[in-house]
């Protein structure tokens, strides 16, 4: 689950931009707080469904004034908070690891990340393993090796970015997903297949923007038979410097 958490585009984390490019915001955003819905049909119209509950109702997220994030927070349904993380970073502003922190205030989880001369990054999750991520910028593909503790691989993931760090696909020994942006560096559009390159299901995205083009709400539809088939909502609401 930490992992994936807070799973950045990789590659712009290479190329030394921060959390509002790494993550497609526009001007000086201090803090997102975003609130998550399963949506339904209702007399037509797409709506928030509130009577399912969800580990991460909401999320909080707030950034310095060089653009990187300071800490990021999730809560369920009662308000509780399930997870707190603190990024930290080096004079270069690359991130050096994240601890991962319960509603008790219990370190669940850290990982120290290394950047080595050859343009590799190591992630070591404490005693649960480590994952060896390879970065090859000429090709805009990263190459993720999972190991175990015994350094063992484990699983192996593969990222390719287009000419604006989006990642429009990412691959791995059970499927293949090939991702469509906006203008805006938004996806809107998921196509996945299986091991075989057989196709297996496609969501679109539709977005809300506020006045810096940053979205404020984003509607996810699983597509059937032609059919629109509503799935989540994401609100946001954006505060800046």
């Amino acid at each position: 689950m930490y992992k994936n958490f807070h799973r950045k585009k990789e590659l712009k984390e290479v190329l030394k931009k921060n959390d509002w490019v790494a993550n497609s915001l526009n001007g000086k955003v201090k803090s997102i707080i975003t609130l998550k819905h399963n949506s339904i049909v209702k007399n037509g119209k797409v709506i928030k469904n509130k009577d399912t509950y969800a580990l991460d109702r909401k999320t909080y997220e707030c950034f310095d004034l060089q653009g990187n994030m300071e800490r990021s927070l999730v809560f369920d349904d009662r308000e509780i908070r399930t997870v707190l993380c603190i990024p930290s970073y080096n004079s270069n502003n690359y991130v050096t690891g994240y601890k991962y922190y319960d509603s008790q205030d219990k370190l669940m989880s850290e990982c120290l990340i290394q950047y080595l001369d050859s343009g590799n990054v190591i992630e070591d999750w404490g005693s649960s393993g480590k994952n060896s991520i390879e970065y090859n910028l000429q090709k805009n593909t990263i190459v993720q090796l999972n190991y175990d503790a015994e350094d063992k691989l484990i699983w192996k993931d593969t990222y390719k970015y287009d000419s604006n760090a989006n990642l429009i696909e990412f691959c791995n020994d059970l499927s293949k997903t090939i991702s469509v942006f906006n203008l805006f560096e938004n996806c809107i559009e998921e196509i996945e297949y299986d091991s075989n390159d057989n196709f297996c299901k496609k969501r679109i995205f539709n977005y809300k923007l506020d006045q810096n083009k940053n979205w404020i709400e984003k509607k996810e539809f699983l597509i059937e038979n032609n059919i629109q088939i509503p799935q989540t909502i994401l609100v946001r609401k954006i505060t800046y410097y």
